[in-house]
Parts: C-alpha cells; sequence; structure tokens
C-alpha cells in the first residue's frame, strides 16, 4: 500500500473504531502517516497507549505478523475496557500490525463479576499467552480469544459471593414485603438494589436514571402494568441502552409457555420465586454471555460497514487490501492458481468538480461505477480511492476476460458521448493484466502491470472532453 493509500485507510475506520494505528511490533513503534503522504515514526512507543513501560505481555500485534493471521484480544487504559483486533498487512516490502481498538460499553458483560475479577481473568490469559521478542509462545500455541475470556469469567468454580458486587440492579414486584426481603438479600452480595412496586415504575426509573443498570428484574404479575408489558415497553424505547439491558422476568411459575411468552417480550431468562443468590447469579451469567455475543455481532457489523464505500456501494480500500492478502496467501498456497485484476481511473472528475460541484462530480463517480459492476457483474468491484476503482476476475469472469474488455469499451465509448452527467455520462480508463505463476511472486506485480495498461490507455485518451 502506498502512504495515501494507509492514511485513506485509517481514516475511514477512524469513523467507526476508537483507536486505529499501525505498529510495527519488532521495534515496538507506531507508524504515522499524514494526509500529503509523508510518513514518520511516533516519539512513543505502541504499548505506552495501554500505560504500560514495556511490550504487552500477550501482544498480538507480534503474534499477527508471525502467523499472518488475525488476533483479537482485551486490553485496558486505567478502568475502561477496550477490544483490540490486530490484521497484518504488507507495506514496501515488510509486514506490519494494523490495530483497530473499540471502546467496551457493555457494562453486563464486564460488571457481572466486577471490573476487578474480570481484569484478573484477563491479566491472567494475557500472561498466560507472553510472547518473547520472536513472537513466539512462552506456553502451548493456542488463541486467547473472547469465547475463553468468557468461558473463564462464567467457570463454575466462582466464589458463591460477591459475584454481583457493584452491580446496580432494578427489582419491580408489587409485593413489598417479597421484594424487600429479595434486595436485602441480594445486598448481602454487594450489589446495589432499587425497588419499585410496579411496571410503570421501572419504567420510568429505567428512563431517568442517572447511571444505566446492569440489569432489570421484573415480576410477571404486576397489575395495570406487567413485567411483560414493561418488557415491550422498554425495548421499543428509543434509548441506547434499551436494546441491550438484562430483563429478566420473575415468577412463581416457571413452565416453557411462560417463559416463550418472556421471551417474545424481549426478556432473556425466567427466574422462579423466591429469589436464591445462586438463581440470580445464574441468570445474570447467562445474560453477560447474551450480551458478549451482542458485541461481538456489533464488531462484526462495524467491520461489514468499514469495507463498504458509502457512496457507490461498493467495497473500499480496506477490502480490496484484505482481497489483494487472500491473493497472495492463495499464490503460496495453490500451483494452478489464476485471476486478474483490472484498475479503472475516471478522467476529469477534479474538472467537473471544480466547474460544476462535488454533487455532480459525485454523479459522474456513481455512472462510472454502474458501468463497471454491470459488466463485471460476477466479481467485486472496489473503490480504492476518489477516482479510481479496481476488480479482481475468477471463474467464469476470468475465462470471459476478453470479451468483458470488449464490452467496457464500447460502454465507455457511448458514455463518453452522452453530454448530461445526469443522463449516464461517464468516462475512465482502465487496465488489465493476469497472474503469471513463472514471473509474478504474488499480486504487487499483476497490480503493477495493469496500472501500466491503464495509464497507457489514459494518456490516449487525454483529450476526452471530460479531460484526462
Amino acid at each position: 500500500m502506498t502512504p495515501k493509500e494507509i492514511y485513506s485507510l485509517i481514516s475511514s475506520l477512524n469513523k467507526i473504531f476508537d483507536i486505529v494505528r499501525v505498529v510495527d511490533p519488532q521495534l515496538m513503534e507506531v507508524i504515522v502517516v499524514n494526509s500529503n503522504g509523508s510518513v514518520f515514526t511516533d516519539k512513543f512507543k505502541c504499548h505506552e497507549v495501554w500505560n504500560k513501560t514495556d511490550r504487552c505481555e500477550n501482544c498480538i500485534s507480534l503474534k499477527a505478523c508471525r502467523t499472518r493471521s488475525r488476533q483479537e484480544k482485551f486490553e485496558f487504559i486505567g478502568d475502561e475496557v477496550y477490544h483490540v483486533t490486530v490484521k497484518p498487512m504488507d507495506i514496501g516490502g515488510s509486514t506490519y500490525a494494523l490495530e483497530i481498538v473499540s471502546h467496551v460499553e457493555d457494562n453486563v458483560l464486564i460488571n457481572a463479576f466486577g471490573k476487578e475479577h474480570f481484569a484478573a481473568i484477563v491479566n491472567k490469559i494475557n500472561h498466560q499467552y507472553a510472547l518473547n521478542a520472536n513472537g513466539e509462545a512462552s506456553l502451548l500455541e493456542n488463541e486467547c480469544n473472547i469465547e475463553e475470556i468468557m468461558q473463564s469469567v462464567t467457570n463454575e468454580d466462582q466464589p458463591t459471593t460477591g459475584n454481583l458486587a457493584n452491580m446496580k440492579i432494578l427489582l419491580a414486584d408489587d409485593d413489598t414485603a417479597a421484594a424487600e426481603t429479595a434486595a436485602k438479600m441480594l445486598r448481602s452480595d454487594e450489589a446495589e438494589i432499587l425497588t419499585v412496586n410496579s411496571g410503570i415504575d421501572a419504567i420510568n426509573a429505567f428512563t431517568h436514571s442517572d447511571d444505566l443498570f446492569d440489569a432489570i428484574l421484573l415480576n410477571v404479575d404486576m397489575p395495570k402494568t406487567s413485567g411483560i408489558e414493561a418488557a415491550k415497553i422498554i425495548r421499543n424505547m428509543d434509548l441506547p441502552y434499551a436494546d441491550a439491558i438484562p430483563l429478566i422476568a420473575v415468577s412463581d411459575k416457571d413452565d416453557d409457555e411462560l417463559k416463550k411468552i418472556c421471551i417474545d417480550a424481549g426478556m432473556n431468562g425466567l427466574i422462579k420465586k423466591p429469589l436464591t443468590l445462586a438463581a440470580v447469579t445464574r441468570a445474570m451469567m447467562g445474560c453477560m454471555k447474551n450480551q458478549s455475543d451482542m458485541l461481538r455481532q456489533k464488531l462484526i457489523a462495524s467491520k461489514q460497514c468499514a469495507n463498504v464505500d458509502h457512496l457507490t456501494g461498493v467495497r473500499n480500500i480496506t477490502a480490496y487490501t484484505e482481497m489483494i492478502s487472500e491473493l497472495t496467501e492463495n499464490i503460496k498456497t495453490h500451483s494452478d492458481f489464476t485471476f486478474a485484476i483490472v484498475l479503472f481511473d475516471i478522467n476529469g472528475l477534479k474538472t467537473i468538480n471544480d466547474t460544476y460541484g462535488h454533487d455532480v462530480g459525485d454523479t459522474f463517480v456513481k455512472n462510472c461505477c454502474h458501468i463497471i459492476c454491470e459488466v463485471f457483474k460476477h466479481s467485486p468491484v472496489f473503490r480504492i480511492g476518489g477516482d479510481e476503482f479496481a476488480t479482481v476476475l475468477r471463474g467464469d469472469d476470468y475465462n470471459n476476460k476478453d470479451l468483458l474488455m470488449k464490452e467496457i469499451e464500447e460502454r465507455v465509448a457511448f458514455a463518453e458521448k452522452i453530454s448530461d452527467v445526469s443522463e449516464g455520462a461517464a468516462s475512465f480508463a482502465y487496465g488489465i493484466a493476469e497472474y503469471d505463476s513463472s514471473t509474478d511472486d504474488g499480486a504487487a506485480q499483476v497490480i503493477k502491470r495493469a496500472n501500466e495498461q491503464m495509464l497507457e490507455r489514459k494518456s490516449v485518451m487525454k483529450f476526452s472532453k471530460w479531460g484526462s
């Protein structure tokens, strides 16, 4: 990747994640790229962001570069918890680590057994997988990931007291005596309990509390607004935490039919009266696993969002970088691997933006993208720059590449004759190159030849009415 491509990649990811940076894990240096393409080394070492004086014990950036695979872990800045994902990337023939960091704001995931206990588990696992300076595991080679941490935190051997310490729980029950008995029991485990005696009061407490609750226990059979109705209302609220807060039903019954009704209402579990500390703890453990799954889905959705170009809807430079890495890996493992890369460069976009404005320029870009996607309908299309696109041909599109390139030529010639951008005017140069196993070590040489052919065509098209 070029420095400007790296800057574009980091800029786009920074809109979604809390920290995005490129690291040289061998030297423990952070590589900084400016908008003008200048590259320099940050004065701070990579581990200093975690308030550490030396390399992280579980340096997954070093492991990612060594194994050429994605790695993930939890880390801390003070009391704040962060999820770290690392993917190796090749720059100028050397391997670096792209670190993507998300702040974990899921209180249930962290607080179900208290932040200190969760931190102890994470630190224990990080220490277990500590790496030496060569990136070699000090113990058996295994993956340290979210599932392992969750398994450790929810292990049945955990102590029977202190599991709910510092957790803020809202308890709604119209039976005042039963509510006070349950509250006293939960407070004995160091939980912070607020009791209310109706579904409406539970809704109001959730809506207007200064601090977020870690869970809400709702009696199913409360008059007027039942616990089930209250759960439905909470789930439909336009509040950031309404879809995630654990809602646990409490009832004299625990039959399958009632469980289904509770689940359909958006509840996470059902506890039978009278409440016991063990039952509430088990329910909270189940909710913690649910919240872990939800966090994982959000991370997946964020990754998918990070791979899409928002103007055209095709894949972006991030997805392109991953595709090129996959191609290079396939070349190493499959002797008969075949593919071709086509590069496109839009003609006259700067002139259009300067003359007619960026709205017209955006339409021009989308017109060009539309042609590329229609012709190469069976291949992934990437927007890799403001006026640059790429596609990777495999399978049928690779076998029919000559016909497809002829079609592109005809479509561009027709689109250039259109004078109005709003009616589909478009113009771009293009170049194609095939992977040659006898000469190419990776995808970089293929990209270089495709770019050279594209520039040759662009020089011929420099007299286009849209400019070059």
